[in-house]
């Protein structure tokens, strides 16, 4: 390992125990005598976060490890059951068809909950699988991380949860992707700062506005790396999310050699992007192909909000160019080719329903 890698791993400990998201180091003899059973370790790997020339990095733990139990070691992964957990996913195809029919007096506001994932507490008997160790010292964690493949469901059922009691409490709309939520308001109903208050004394910690990782009420708003435009029915890819592709895609070519996991995010690049900026003559997938293409939970994911998840593969893939959100014509209206229906009409203003017409994904 190189000094600077050293020196990530070092400043990643440092952070966790000042979050409390990791205990003080402890021996693995004091571990196993307080816990009284045998604890278990996953490799650790630091990745580029983003774009690699920024310099950032994000450690990963491999809770895959071992691929297959190799005698009496077996992975953390390989004894959860993560089958039958089921969350919201909301497409960007499912965003247009519930933009298209909002009205005129329609406002959104946008959150972004901080580290989604630690805000999760693990149970203290689970603990002793998710230890970390580091020059020989043994670290335990004690909120949820990326790797385990139950995590992100557990996380999305929560959302779920305080998104429903949201709406029920309040007259908005509320749709989450990921740790992404846009909430949409008719006049002015309600305050910005009642949402956020609401999120914060149901436990999940906001960015503010101005960390631009959200939004107040507005037509107009970048949400999740989208300028959506509702008064123009339009929407654009981001400058910096077009940059970063940019940039990462560059690196690569300078290097000239990549992992699968690289191909695997140029994949998820071109995908996104192809859905954002499409030859208005072409056609659209069905809702169905953007369904089937959202992203599997898996380990060691270095961009879990730019996960291949959307639809289409249009001939043009001109990151700048803007387009009708639908793409049905050289105009700016609405297509109106089958995509996904909310049962609400144009006139009709009532909470979404969260399970029944929006697409649920295995964890």
């Amino acid at each position: 390992m190189t000094p600077r890698m050293e020196q990530v791993v070092n400043e990643f400990f440092l952070k966790e125990v000042k979050l409390r998201q990791v205990s003080s180091p402890y021996t693995i003899a004091e571990v196993e005598a307080a816990a009284g059973v045998p604890i278990q370790t996953s490799p650790l790997r630091v990745v580029p976060k983003g774009d690699p020339i920024l310099n950032k990095w994000r450690i990963c733990k491999n809770l895959s490890w071992p691929w297959r139990p190799r005698g009496d070691i077996a992975s953390v992964n390989w004894g959860l059951d993560s089958s039958f957990e089921k969350c919201t996913w909301t497409s960007t195809a499912q965003l247009e068809a519930l933009f298209r029919d909002f009205d005129s007096d329609v406002t959104v506001m946008g959150l972004d909950v901080i580290e989604g994932f630690h805000q999760i507490p693990i149970n203290a008997l689970a603990r002793t699988h998710l230890c970390l160790s580091w020059r020989g010292s043994i670290w335990i964690r004690k909120v949820a991380c990326f790797g385990a493949c139950t995590t992100p469901a557990i996380f999305g059922n929560l959302i779920d949860a305080s998104l429903a009691m949201l709406c029920h409490q309040f007259p908005v709309q509320a749709v989450s992707q990921v740790d992404n939520i846009a909430i949409a308001r008719k006049g002015e109903s309600v305050q910005d700062s009642t949402v956020r208050n609401f999120f914060r004394k149901l436990g999940w910690p906001v960015h503010p506005e101005e960390a631009a990782k959200g939004f107040t009420w507005s037509r107009r708003f970048t949400h999740n790396g989208i300028i959506w435009d509702l008064d123009a029915k339009l929407k654009s890819l981001a400058e910096p999310k077009r940059l970063k592709y940019l940039a990462f895609t560059w690196a690569l070519l300078k290097t000239g050699s990549a992992t699968l996991t690289d191909m695997e995010k140029i994949l998820g690049y071109l995908v996104y992007t192809c859905s954002e900026a499409k030859n208005p003559t072409s056609s659209t997938s069905s809702p169905s192909a953007e369904a089937s293409a959202t992203p599997t939970n898996r380990e060691t994911s270095t961009e879990s909000s730019v996960s291949p998840s959307r639809n289409g593969s249009p001939s043009s893939t001109n990151l700048t160019s803007q387009c009708p959100l639908t793409s049905h014509s050289q105009t700016s209206t609405f297509q109106s080719t089958p995509t996904p229906q909310t049962p609400e009409s144009a006139s009709s203003w009532r909470p979404l329903p969260r399970a029944s017409n929006l697409q649920t994904h295995g964890a």
